[in-house]
């Protein structure tokens, strides 16, 4: 967090001070000081600090959050995940996979996370057309009931997987 805002900030030509006026015209006040102790790594930053420095900086929260690479070769570490390829966090904060995936039950695993992770409309096959919410609500619940059928039964699973390869 405390390098990719500095990178960004100095990418963005923001001084602290200015980024400090723009957190505040945002309605989160943090001086410039608690800026340079953030880059610093002198201070924590909380979600609504997060949140505006994103929106001050005109970046992605995912952005401050990760390094500037996808590169499997590189990791990085999460809190309570451990250290992960940089390619599989930038998609798990993306909420496109989960942080760990254990390939005996890949497939299903990647789809429940979908469900829970993402609003109906932007899981694989999802739509932004109005109207879509309520349809795409209807074949998320009919995506769980079949998950949860699959999981229960390891037999049905492995048939399930086996006839998508």
């Amino acid at each position: 967090m405390a390098a990719n805002l500095r990178r960004i900030r100095n990418a963005r030509g923001l001084s602290t001070t200015k980024l400090a006026v723009l957190l505040k015209d945002a309605g989160q006040s943090i001086p410039a000081t608690g800026i340079t102790r953030i880059e610093k790594g002198e201070r924590r930053v909380d979600v609504d600090d997060l949140m505006a420095l994103a929106i001050a900086l005109g970046v992605s929260p995912s952005a401050l959050l990760l390094p500037p690479t996808d590169s499997p070769e590189q990791t990085v570490d999460i809190t309570g995940g451990g250290s992960v390829p940089s390619d599989t966090a930038w998609a798990w904060l993306d909420g496109t996979r989960p942080l760990r995936l254990s390939e005996s039950n890949a497939y299903a695993a990647t789809l429940e996370y979908a469900l829970y992770s993402r609003p109906p409309w932007m899981r694989p096959g999802g739509s932004h057309i109005a109207g879509a919410h309520t349809q795409q609500a209807t074949v998320a619940t009919q995506l769980a009931n079949v998950i949860s059928a699959l999981v229960a039964d390891p037999e049905a699973l492995q048939k399930f997987l086996d006839e998508r390869k």
